[in-house]
């Protein structure tokens, strides 16, 4: 398929959209001459009249024009909201044209952003009923309707936390970009080391200083921290005296005891003990996540994991053991050679262990993952349909008397699917929902993470992005740390 956009700001948008019917997409820089290859092309022209803004939106095919569809816009182009229905017409267009060449449609129609709770949370605060939230999301963006369904029962259920908005209450991201092991379909920055390396004494100090700097500001602006997130990689990775360096200098600045949920991804069982478990509880860790992706050995081999599903099930005990009574687990649907039978062998266990929270992912393998660079070909069981996996992984966690409570996508899933979190009632993450819907200010610390400051008088939010490599954040800390100081306080002042 080529594509050619006359407006190269909505390119993105477009592109996105069509790469969900068409896994080639040729971008070409102007319109001339096209008729001279074979081929498929999309074509979106503009014509300027005195009163208004033509669109041409034309499909040909093998040197034929097949399709063109024309939208008149007589409204402002330089006005923010008029943009906005100009790149909703076009994309709408686009997408009922799409549907009717390759015959399919999208079970989330033309939402191709990350958080599609957002527009549900503006038509509540409009004061529509369930009815026309539903009917809105069908009928506007052209979501089926078990996704419309879904992403309404999701808003509703982040509501009673994201109405609760304190502008003085913010949260905090910890990133520890180490893992013992890369698994192939993971996109994250993270580098593979054991406990005792030294690298990983050296990335303690450097983000002790950022934690000590970053702390001092947040108090001296008088605000509260609601909850804190450890995040990875993998922060069980870190030996017993680098986490209590950890934990020590957040609780010279804040009594984490006041902190309403402190969760610490546990991640791999190959990571935790005994001894770190009992330190985490006793620096008042109220959540934690124990992360199986599959309970099937097979595919923990393959995906690059050193554990065994056996191993996940005797640290989950123990840490139940030692009292954590909040605990996470997350698996992803999507696996080479993993289909209904194993999904539901990983549900069988997760049944009997009863965590407080699954999250559900479907698999996404983005150009940094070895699964996409090695090119490896992942083998799918006979009469594999991913939907109906999904949905079974569903379907259970809601019999498991879990609750949808936070959703988000990504580009590159297999099936065009969501993440999903799923939870007991009284257990819904905190943070996972006031940093999917970008409710609250949250300050990234770590190499890597990102600071997503809400500016109040617009709510709006302003980043600012911590180095990425961790040799770079060890060295240069006290350049970013003056630089992130000023961006941080400049915002608070608004």
């Amino acid at each position: 398929m080529y594509f050619y956009n006359f407006y190269e700001k909505f390119n993105l948008n477009f592109i996105e959209l069509i790469r969900l019917f068409y896994e080639e997409v040729t971008i070409l820089e102007n319109n001339k001459n096209i008729f001279n290859y074979d081929g498929e092309f999309i074509i979106i022209e503009s014509k300027e009249h005195t009163s208004m803004l033509e669109i041409n939106i034309k499909y040909a095919k093998d040197r034929t024009l097949i399709f063109k569809e024309t939208i008149n816009f007589k409204e402002d182009i330089n006005n923010f909201m008029c943009r906005r229905k100009l790149k909703y017409d076009i994309k709408s267009t686009l997408y009922k044209f799409l549907v009717k060449i390759k015959g399919k449609s999208l079970s989330w129609g033309i939402l191709t952003g990350i958080r599609p709770g957002i527009i549900v949370h503006d038509l509540l605060s409009e004061g529509l009923s369930e009815k026309n939230v539903i009917s809105t999301m069908q009928d506007k963006y052209f979501l089926n309707n078990d996704k419309s369904r879904l992403i309404y029962d999701v808003a509703i259920n982040e509501r009673s936390i994201i109405t609760k908005s304190d502008d003085k209450m913010i949260s905090l991201y910890i990133g520890i970009p180490f893992c013992l092991s890369r698994c192939n379909y993971c996109s994250f920055v993270s580098h593979v080391c054991k406990e005792d390396d030294d690298l990983l004494k050296e990335y303690i100090e450097s983000l002790k200083i950022e934690l000590v700097q970053i702390l001092i500001l947040i108090n001296k602006k008088k605000y509260t921290i609601e909850t804190i997130y450890f995040g990875g990689g993998t922060p069980s990775i870190l030996n017993i005296q680098l986490l209590e360096v950890l934990m020590n200098t957040l609780n010279n600045f804040i009594k984490l005891k006041d902190v309403i949920e402190i969760t610490f991804e546990a991640g791999r069982p190959d990571s935790i003990n005994r001894e770190k478990l009992e330190l985490l509880k006793e620096k008042n860790i109220n959540r934690i996540s124990i992360n199986p992706q599959t309970m099937n050995d097979n595919t923990l081999i393959k995906i690059g994991r050193e554990h065994k599903s056996y191993d996940i099930v005797e640290k989950f005990k123990l840490a139940r053991k030692i009292g954590f009574d909040n605990i996470n687990m997350d698996i992803i649907i999507g696996l080479a050679d993993e289909g209904i039978y194993e999904v539901k062998k990983t549900f069988n266990v997760l049944e009997k262990l009863n965590p407080e929270s699954i999250t559900i992912h479907s698999l996404a393998i983005k150009r940094t993952a070895n699964l996409k660079n090695e090119h490896r070909s992942e083998s799918i069981p006979e009469n594999f349909n991913i939907y109906d996996v999904f949905n079974f992984a569903l379907n259970k966690a809601y019999k498991m008397d879990m609750i949808p409570y936070y959703l988000y996508r990504q580009k590159y899933s297999k099936g065009n699917l969501e993440n999903i979190g799923f939870s007991k009632v009284d257990k819904k993450c905190i943070y996972n929902i006031k940093m999917i819907e970008d409710n609250q200010t949250i300050i990234g610390l770590g190499a890597g993470s990102v600071t997503k400051l809400l500016v109040k008088n617009n709510n709006k939010i302003q980043r600012f992005f911590n180095l990425k490599n961790v040799f770079e954040y060890n060295k240069r800390i006290d350049e970013m740390v003056n630089r992130k100081k000023k961006f941080i306080g400049n915002i608070f002042e608004i």
